[in-house]
């Protein structure tokens, strides 16, 4: 298969403004915002190095003090090629159109990189699993990686941080409300490019509590679940029910009364207005979610929330990965898939049994299990927990919601209400 033989560059850009930072010095800081090794010539490369340390240490650049540097370094041939950048000096206020031109051939050289790559990884002897997983783990890396590297003045950041201090005077939510009123007044909505974590021991109510958000977002804005344990079905069977306030049980045994139909119609019908999208495709990859999110995003103008249940079932980019790297991995890229979608996500997590063997059987931070990163990670951390699963004299009703938690704000408790029958959680009052 061929190939590219030259590699995307520009070498009149990365002339033009080596010379312009070489006459201007310290009258044009700008000039030294990008990295070394963004710059494709290698001469041009070392040269731009040496200036841009010298600017660093707060040293007047100019041919005298970089060939000097050159010299000691044993960078006598490119004199010459620093002698003739003066002649391609030009005005300052060209030198963000040179920047954006090389940062431009740069990021497309890492695209060619990935390709090769890519093509490489085909021509191997591994499967169409790890190749696939493999390539799209480059080609979110790369994106990822471009992220990251999207400066911004923090003149051009003030204004947006005024304009959230002004909505918040007012009495806006800055984030999208989850439904559930006590919680709300302290996460202060769900912001976009966050991350919850939504942490619980087997039988607290997770996946109901999470399908409630759900139900509750979709109501105005476009809601994506990946559910990795449950089928499409069962989410949606728990969706109606929960709305209808009918028993999920009765549904599913058969024995639901005549009258309550017509309260599950009534559910089924305001389920169907619902701006939601499932996918239950067993151990989907994060890569395998960011396309998927991508491609229901792009039509309608964007994605409000992202629900991942579970992330002890995400799937790994390399088989035979440890469980603890899996989700890591994973934790670490539903940040990324919140930033890269403009969406929060809602991420699911299984604790540890540690919890078990203590008196008092609320969660901590430390139960996260299979985790080094998730706590990291997570701008949210929230534990759902009901007394009754332990105690079988307590309130069936009773829940709590622990934010153990919030990058932004205080910790607390917030009590819900549990209708096991409905699958429903609601507000609660202590």
């Amino acid at each position: 298969m061929a190939r590219m033989k030259h590699p995307p560059s520009s070498i009149d850009s990365e002339r033009q403004l080596l010379a312009t930072a070489l006459m201007a010095g310290d009258d044009c800081p700008e000039a030294f915002d990008l990295d070394p090794d963004e710059i494709y010539d290698t001469g041009h490369r070392k040269i731009y190095d040496v200036m841009r340390k010298l600017n660093m240490g707060g040293t007047r650049v100019d041919v005298v003090t970089v060939g000097d540097v050159l010299q000691r370094k044993g960078l006598d041939r490119l004199i010459p090629v620093l002698g003739g950048l003066a002649e391609c000096a030009t005005s300052t206020k060209a030198v963000p159109s040179y920047i954006k031109i090389i940062r431009e051939k740069s990021n497309l050289r890492k695209v060619q990189k990935v390709g090769y790559d890519i093509l490489d990884l085909v021509e191997s002897d591994g499967s169409y699993h790890d190749i696939v997983h493999g390539a799209q783990s480059q080609v979110f890396s790369v994106s990822a990686e471009h992220r990251s590297n999207s400066l911004t003045s923090i003149k051009d950041i003030i204004p947006l941080v005024l304009a959230d201090a002004e909505s918040a005077a007012k009495g806006e939510n800055l984030g999208i409300p989850t439904g559930f009123r006590g919680l709300d007044d302290v996460l202060l909505g769900m912001k976009p490019g966050d991350m919850t974590v939504v942490a619980g021991r087997p039988g607290m109510g997770k996946t109901a509590f999470a399908v409630n958000v759900a139900t509750n977002v979709a109501r105005n804005v476009p809601v994506i679940v990946f559910s990795l344990e449950m089928t499409k079905q069962q989410i949606v069977s728990r969706c109606i029910c929960s709305e209808g306030g009918v028993s999920l049980y009765a549904m599913s045994k058969g024995t639901l009364p005549k009258r309550e139909y017509i309260k599950l119609a009534d559910g089924a019908s305001s389920v169907s207005k619902l701006n939601l999208y499932i996918d239950d495709t067993p151990q989907l990859s994060i890569m395998d979610m960011l396309s998927r999110s991508r491609s229901i995003a792009a039509p309608i103008g964007g994605v409000g929330l992202i629900i991942i249940d579970y992330l002890q079932l995400v799937g790994g980019s390399k088989r035979g990965q440890d469980i603890r790297d899996i989700v890591s991995e994973a934790s670490r890229g539903c940040k990324l898939l919140a930033k890269e979608i403009g969406a929060h996500v809602i991420a699911l997590s299984q604790l540890n049994r540690n919890l078990e063997s203590r008196t008092d059987k609320r969660p901590k931070l430390s139960d996260l299990r299979e985790s080094g990163t998730i706590e990291q990670d997570a701008d949210n951390v929230l534990f759902l927990y009901r007394e009754c699963v332990y105690d079988g004299s307590a309130d069936k009703e009773s829940a709590e919601i622990i934010i153990s938690k919030q990058r932004n704000g205080p910790c607390g408790t917030v009590p819900l209400k549990y209708e096991s029958g409905y699958i429903r959680f609601s507000d609660g009052n202590w």
